[in-house]
């Protein structure tokens, strides 16, 4: 028994202080053998422990000192000790938002903040955030317990969110006296009352207020639990004018190890110290080969940029010993293309040539283009050391963007500087076009 093994699940009852004598189940060889336990402990609690395949090896109802230990603990807790809820959070950030819960269940729910433990669900399409809310008294009593016989749990669930449901289906879980209803994936409460030929009012009320709001349930899956006789389901489906169908025993411990979503109530305060070696050993394998798919990315990435810097540099070094070579009086090389354009603007000027820089060159690449489509007026034409200013008035339907292409398309490098509206509502454009290189 003292063998530890992958998952022990423990159910804490509502009313969790009785003497009694606890009773352990241990498979042996396909068959069951009970054996009673003598204890002075608190309450009794019913357990489940599963091997790391998640097979059931042990299961019983003992005082938390006679339960066996396991790698990883998962507690479960009544309906009765939860409500679900949905309320608005003005924030997205998690710590902010497990800070502001209680207050937000307060404004809504008149709960004392300080009595109760809100722990966060999901957050709905519509804003809002499922909480779950439990005693906090209780709650730490539970842990303490919990906690002074060697079990550390991390997770704790409630017991409403564990049966299955499915669009348009309720599943209701019964005894005979009360239960519990879980309505969706989100929300459900717990129930009390009810007889062989009446539903329990809270149910009916709750079906009413569904199909008040156009989203009744097309039928109510019940499951009784262990000993409870079964009412008439005739009765109970006219009475709640919804179909009733009878489900398989509910078994608490059936459900969670299939359980994918849920709240687990441990946040904030009473969230477990350390690293969670289940969701380690579940996502392990993933975040190994995302790490190796994020390495190969940013090492393809940082390859390419290596080779793509390395050809940059090789060019330059090529443009800068051509420049030595055909200026080889130059001491200093800032920015070699610029230069050499300079240094051949000089050169053809000293043997008495144009240059492309040149105003009387540049103005005949400019004109052309200008009176091609007897769009736009010039008003003002400025040079200076390879660049010309050229103030446009613009017809109505001509656009700077047009004219930008235009010189683009026969390959005069030209910036649109500023676009002027006048009173009379005409437009000037202001345009730089460059000779040199850019």
């Amino acid at each position: 028994m003292g063998q530890h093994l992958s998952l022990l699940q423990i159910y804490i009852p509502e009313h969790f202080a009785e003497n009694t004598v606890a009773t352990i189940v241990q498979s042996t060889g396909g068959s069951e053998s009970e054996v009673g336990v003598e204890s002075s402990d608190k309450s009794l609690c019913q357990w489940v422990l599963r091997d790391t395949q998640g097979r059931i090896v042990h299961r019983g109802d003992s005082p938390l000192s006679a339960i066996p230990k396991a790698d990883n603990v998962q507690v479960v807790v009544p309906a009765s000790m939860v409500l679900l809820a949905q309320v608005r959070v003005p924030t997205r950030n998690r710590r902010k938002m497990l800070q502001l819960l209680p207050y937000a269940v307060e404004e809504k729910l008149m709960y004392d903040p300080d009595a109760i433990h809100v722990a966060a669900g999901p957050q709905l399409l519509n804003g809002e955030t499922v909480v779950a809310l439990i005693d906090k008294g209780w709650m730490k009593r539970v842990l303490s317990e919990l906690q002074s016989n060697g079990l550390l749990p991390r997770q704790m669930l409630p017991e409403t969110l564990l049966p299955c449901v499915s669009p348009g289906k309720w599943t209701m879980v019964w005894n005979g006296r009360e239960g519990f209803v879980r309505k969706d994936s989100v929300s459900g409460s717990s129930i009390d009352g009810g007889n062989l030929e009446t539903p329990p009012l809270g149910l009916m009320l709750a079906v009413k207020e569904a199909a008040a709001k156009g989203n009744a349930p097309q039928k109510i899956r019940l499951q009784l639990t262990k000993g409870a006789e079964m009412p008439s389901l005739e009765s109970w489906a006219t009475k709640l004018d919804v179909a009733v169908s009878l489900e398989p025993i509910w078994e608490w411990y059936s459900a969670t190890d299939k359980l994918d979503k849920g709240i687990n109530l441990l946040q904030g305060e009473f969230a477990p110290a350390g690293f969670n070696s289940d969701w380690l050993t579940k996502y392990k394998l993933p975040l190994i080969l995302a790490g190796l798919i994020l390495l190969l990315q940013f090492g393809g990435g940082i390859t390419e940029w290596s080779i793509l810097t390395y050809q940059k540099h090789q060019l330059e070094n090529q443009i800068q010993q051509f420049f030595h070579q055909a200026f080889p009086e130059a001491k200093v090389i800032v920015d070699a293309p610029l230069q050499m354009q300079r240094n051949l603007a000089q050169l053809r000027h000293a043997k008495g040539l144009s240059d492309p820089t040149d105003f009387l060159p540049m103005l005949a690449k400019v004109v052309p283009l200008l009176s091609q489509s007897g769009m736009v007026i010039a008003q003002d034409l400025q040079y200076d050391n390879g660049i010309l200013k050229i103030s446009l008035q613009l017809k109505a339907s001509q656009t700077a963007e047009q004219i930008r292409s235009r010189f683009q398309n026969a390959g005069v490098k030209m910036e649109v500087e500023k676009i002027e509206v006048l009173k009379s509502g005409g437009i000037i454009a202001h345009l730089i076009v460059k000779g040199g290189v850019s």
